[in-house]
């Protein structure tokens, strides 16, 4: 059966910049999986994705999907003939509705049955239903509507191109009817391109049309022309650079600068500005130091660059004054002027003002301070607690909320406050987003976890819990920067007990069923946390079947598992407790007794119950130390044992006391291990 290439495009109105790659991922993925659900095979899937189109290469597609064998079921063969063997109404019924004479039928699990071949449908059959299943399938928030059509989509499909092999397949979708060509760049090529194959779809646009479709290309040669345009180090973040991608399609880097006067403004509030409001990207010295010079990524290759230049050195200007502005304008008056401020701002209709979550943060922070801190640490954490959110009440950080913290240190600092609470002040929102580091003060670190705990606990107490990919208050991301703080500070805490201890704050407000759950989401972010770090899932399972909630604690537990599995031993191990467990687990009520030891037999019963004994109470001690690697070690010389005993002894005894008593020698054999772990649950094939 031949093969060729399906390209589908949808060109559209300018897509919507954050997580445009991955809509072109889905896009394909979503395609290729409803070829596959019909029986198609198929080599590799390629998604694009650019600011006017989503499209889809299939490689390797099959004209049509193999033939299938369809079975309809009919009466039972009771129902289908009467005692003179005759056809009754409802086989001969069957047959009529079928098509077919009754002879024609077959039997199929003591049924009347049609079995007929059914001919593998084509591509061209499938794809424009496919594709309207693709896109519905598509993890778009909003859509809408157009014209005064009833179709919905994140922005009005004005294209539609689909390609097999070289044949142009008319389907309609949203309205539009597919026409065999693609469109260019808005400016460079605005007339409709003919494309005649699938397979050069790619390079047609690039070399007639200018347009880069694929998402990393694109990505590699901005950061690639913007390395070069700089004159020193260009900052190139992932986020920036991924908007950057997703609002061109022929992009150009073009060198400009601003006046270096504005240098004397805090770095960050220039980097905001340059990245925040006009997408560009800052340069460096080879010092690290800021230069008054940016990059911008152009849309369009220009005949006169310099126009463009000029043009984005005009709107950098104006803004820098702003900030500049803003900046000495705040610097007038203290941040603990701005407190009563802070009462007219919402944190969220349920649980108050800012004001009222400053109090909240200074009574959390002295409990916290007075646990884990020396004295001047707390000091220090409780004078940043109260002017943490001051800032919000600036003019820079209304303009620019991303500074908050950030220009705040700046501000404590022109207020006379020590470095120490100025730090705090800014370290108290990190890590704000992926690739920042945790809070490197101590009073910061302090305070971070107060504010982490604070949002969290009223956020999900007021029921505003994240649900599917929606999360517009960034619980999820507040969470796991509660968890990075905790194990990377090493602060030594049970969060049930603190995240009780923040509820308190509230008084009655919360909902205590939804602050309940906050605890197993939280040790979501924790398994999330491991596995990044290449822990395995199995032994994630295993540590944290205990459910610990002192993280230290997880932390020492999972450490000693990867340790335990990585001994030559733990696959005989892992298997008497995967078998332990199971024997438990099946066990009835009243099956298994007290273990006495008077009831143990000679032999392998014996010798496991003393090398259990020996062990018992060093392991339990090491527990309690929380030195998991030593109890594990010691618990490791279990292994022949345990191994000997199933070898030898019958669990399940006829005698009732026999069987009892090995019950409970193995449920406190199972005891000893699980108050480490679960290493029932750890995979003895990779062990």
């Amino acid at each position: 059966m031949s093969a060729r290439s399906l390209l589908v495009e949808i060109g559209v109105e300018e897509l919507p910049p954050p997580g445009l790659e991955a809509l072109g991922e889905a896009f394909a993925a979503a395609l290729a999986d409803t070829f596959h659900a019909d029986g198609f095979a198929f080599s590799q899937v390629t998604g694009f994705a650019t600011p006017r189109r989503l499209a889809a290469h299939i490689a390797e597609l099959p004209a049509r999907c193999a033939d299938r064998i369809v079975e309809r079921k009919g009466p039972p063969l009771e129902r289908a003939w009467d005692e003179n063997k005759k056809p009754t109404p409802a086989a001969l019924g069957f047959a009529k509705s079928c098509g077919v004479a009754l002879e024609d039928l077959q039997v199929s699990d003591g049924r009347l049955c049609l079995r007929r071949r059914e001919t593998g449908a084509t591509v061209q059959d499938l794809l424009e239903a496919n594709i309207g299943r693709a896109l519905q399938a598509l993890p778009a928030g909003k859509r809408m509507r157009w014209g005064a059509a009833p179709h919905e989509f994140i922005r009005p499909v004005r294209w539609v191109l689909a390609l097999y092999g070289d044949e142009a397949v008319p389907v309609h979708v949203a309205g539009v009817r597919a026409d065999g060509n693609t469109r260019g760049h808005r400016q460079h090529c605005p007339e409709p391109l003919p494309v005649h194959d699938a397979d050069v779809w790619e390079n047609v646009l690039e070399t007639r049309g200018n347009v880069v479709a694929s998402f990393g290309e694109r990505r590699r040669r901005i950061a690639a022309q913007v390395e070069r345009a700089a004159a020193g180090r260009a900052l190139m973040h992932d986020a920036l650079l991924d908007e950057v991608t997703a609002l061109t399609e022929w992009p150009v880097a073009i060198a400009a600068q601003f006046d270096p006067s504005f240098l004397s403004l805090p770095a960050e509030v220039i980097i905001e500005v340059l990245e925040h409001d006009q997408k560009f990207f800052p340069t460096a010295d080879s010092g690290g130091a800021l230069t008054p010079a940016f990059i911008a990524v152009a849309n369009v290759e220009s005949t006169t660059p310099e126009t463009i230049r000029r043009g984005c050195e005009r709107v950098v200007a104006p803004r820098l004054s702003d900030a500049a502005f803003f900046f000495s304008q705040d610097k007038k008056r203290p941040l603990e002027s701005r407190l009563p401020e802070l009462e007219g701002i919402l944190f969220h209709k349920k649980l108050g003002s800012l004001a009222d979550k400053t109090r909240r943060l200074e009574r959390l922070v002295g409990q916290l301070a007075a646990q884990l801190a020396e004295p001047a640490t707390a000091a220090a954490a409780a004078r940043a607690a109260r002017l943490c959110k001051a800032d919000l009440a600036t003019d820079m950080v209304r303009e620019y909320p991303e500074l908050e913290g950030v220009i705040g240190r700046y501000y404590a600092l022109a207020d006379g406050e020590s470095e120490t609470v100025a730090a705090a002040i800014s370290d108290h929102r990190l890590p704000h987003r992926a690739g920042d580091e945790v809070a490197q003060t101590g009073a910061g670190a302090l305070l971070a976890l107060a504010d982490r705990l604070d949002t969290l606990v009223g956020m999900i107490g007021a029921g505003e819990q994240p649900s599917g990919s929606k999360d517009p208050y960034g619980l999820r991301r507040a969470g796991l920067a509660l968890v990075r703080t905790v194990l990377e500070k090493r602060l030594d805490l049970d969060l049930g007990e603190w995240i009780a201890h923040a509820a308190d704050g509230y008084g009655a407000v919360l909902d205590s069923a939804n602050v309940a759950r906050l605890p197993g989401s939280l040790l979501d972010r924790i398994r999330g946390y491991y596995l990044e770090r290449g822990c395995a899932a199995d032994e994630m399972d295993a540590a944290m079947a205990v459910r610990p909630l002192q993280l230290l604690d997880l932390d020492a537990r999972v450490a000693a598992v990867r340790h335990f599995k990585a001994l030559p031993q733990t696959g005989s191990l892992t298997l008497a407790n995967k078998r332990i467990h199971n024997i438990l687990k099946k066990d009835m009520p009243g099956n298994g007794g007290r273990l006495h030891d008077g009831a143990i037999r000679d032999g392998a019963e014996s010798a496991l119950y003393q090398a259990f004994c020996d062990r018992r109470r060093r392991v339990n001690d090491l527990a309690g130390r929380r030195d998991y690697l030593e109890a594990l070690n010691t618990l490791v010389e279990l292994r022949e044992p345990i191994d000997r005993f199933f070898d030898e002894v019958l669990v399940m005894s006829e005698d009732e006391n026999e069987r009892r008593n090995r019950i409970g020698l193995l449920r406190e054999i199972h005891s000893l291990f699980t108050c480490i772990a679960d290493f029932s649950k750890l995979d003895p094939g990779t062990a």
